[in-house]
């Protein structure tokens, strides 16, 4: 059985995001925070590591203001099993209604054929699983808002789309239901490929997804939208191929950006060939609509 590494910081309430980004970069696969209840400015950041975690000197925790205040081995267990069975549908965006519990009784794919909420809303089961994306977060949240919005600007059924990191599947999922055919995804996680694939499978939904990267498409494929819902650190030194990948004057959703970083990752987006032509803002969090800038 797979053990995990369980630390916890406490990290100033300002530098919050960023610490949790940064120790993503550095192998964690989630974090919790709670406030400090010794300090005010401070929260108690709990972060999870496969095997023993990062071996992060005390030059790198002083950085950031952050102190270690435990550490802990876990064996692997479905630790989201208690947040399914407290969850309930909650609304994303203008359109959506997403739930996150597990199917009771019947089968999901039972349950997604009903068709929409009461409050005439598009019902997506997306059970919260190991695969990022049950719509519960900001950038998530921000992205969907995108697609409602740029569905309503241009018929979706002529646009090429293409979902990167596609974790649960969920942004693929919303861009079919608003009339996208086809749309591709991937995701470098061959477990949330399964779990999206499964998640499509009980939508009604049929998005191509495959595990791997943006190498496995042909050097001719080109693309009308992308949607990138990953933290930048993850992805911008994929963005020169990404943005060769695009139709000139194609558009891209950028989201899971920090708001504190905007200029710095406009600046870096400039230099891609991408423009922005909008922004949207959830907390901390912003999604940016960018262009291809034509020849």
């Amino acid at each position: 059985m797979a053990t995990y590494r369980q630390i916890t910081y406490c990290v100033p309430v300002a530098r919050e995001d960023e610490f949790a980004s940064w120790l993503a970069i550095r192998g964690s696969v989630g974090c919790s925070v709670v406030p400090d209840a010794s300090d005010p400015d401070a929260v108690r950041l709990t972060a999870y590591f496969q095997d023993d975690g990062p071996n992060l000197s005390a030059d790198d925790l002083a950085a950031w203001r952050a102190v270690e205040a435990s550490s802990t081995r876990l064996k692997d267990a479905d630790w989201l099993a208690t947040y399914r069975a407290a969850s309930m549908p909650f609304d994303v965006g203008a359109s959506f209604r997403i739930d996150p519990r597990e199917p009771q009784g019947g089968t999901v794919r039972e349950a997604a054929n009903e068709g929409t909420s009461d409050q005439g809303r598009t019902l997506l089961h997306i059970p919260a699983r190991t695969a990022f994306g049950t719509g519960s977060h900001e950038s998530t949240r921000l992205c969907i808002r995108w697609l409602e919005e740029l569905a309503e600007r241009a018929d979706f059924r002529t646009r090429l789309i293409l979902d990167v990191g596609t974790g649960s599947g969920i942004l693929a999922l919303c861009a079919e239901k608003l009339g996208a055919r086809p749309v591709l995804s991937y995701d470098l996680d061959a477990a949330s490929v399964l779990v999206a694939r499964d998640n499509a499978l009980s939508n009604g939904c049929g998005p191509l997804i495959w595990a791997g990267t943006l190498a496995s498409l042909s050097q001719r494929a080109r693309f009308d939208l992308v949607l990138v819902n990953v933290l930048p650190e993850r992805i911008l030194e994929d963005y020169p191929d990404l943005v060769a990948r695009l139709h000139d004057r194609a558009q891209v959703v950028s989201s899971g950006n920090l708001v504190a970083r905007r200029d710095e990752l406009l600046a870096r987006f400039g230099e891609l060939g991408l423009e922005l032509v909008g922004e949207k803002t959830d907390g901390e969090w912003m999604a940016f609509l960018l262009r291809k800038v034509g020849p």
